[in-house]
């Protein structure tokens, strides 16, 4: 038992020390169309509105930048449920009555492969 399980960590460990390595194409790739609707909001830090449409290209934010409470507007953040992203090169809000449409570098197809049968995800924002 013991050297079974040393051998499954032998395993393990080369893998969790190496990084998260993403295939650019499992995203959108590009905007095919946009209209920004209704309450568009504003970044507060720089005052930029949320209606850059390649803000929703490429994979979700994963870091994100300091507020001046929990951290300074330079340092890079986690993005964590009660901290998320928040700036307006990380978000583009579609608003009353607009919308985007984006193209996927890799067709959604119904792959029963896919881990709970979940095929596309569209990651979205409470701004929590």
């Amino acid at each position: 038992m013991n050297h079974a399980l040393a051998l499954a960590s032998f395993f393990i460990a080369p893998v969790s020390l190496g990084g998260y390595f993403h295939n650019d194409a499992d995203f959108a790739v590009s905007v095919v169309a946009y209209h920004a609707g209704t309450s568009v909001g504003v970044d507060f830090i720089s005052r930029e509105p949320y209606s850059n449409p390649a803000s929703a290209l490429g994979r979700p934010t994963i870091d994100t930048t300091g507020d001046g409470f929990a951290g300074p507007p330079s340092a890079a953040i986690p993005v964590v449920p009660p901290y998320a992203a928040f700036r307006a090169h990380e978000l583009v809000t579609i608003g009353g009555g607009g919308h985007l449409i984006l193209e996927l570098g890799t067709p959604a197809t119904n792959d029963p492969d896919n881990p709970h049968g979940i095929d596309l995800i569209v990651f979205g924002n409470a701004f929590s």
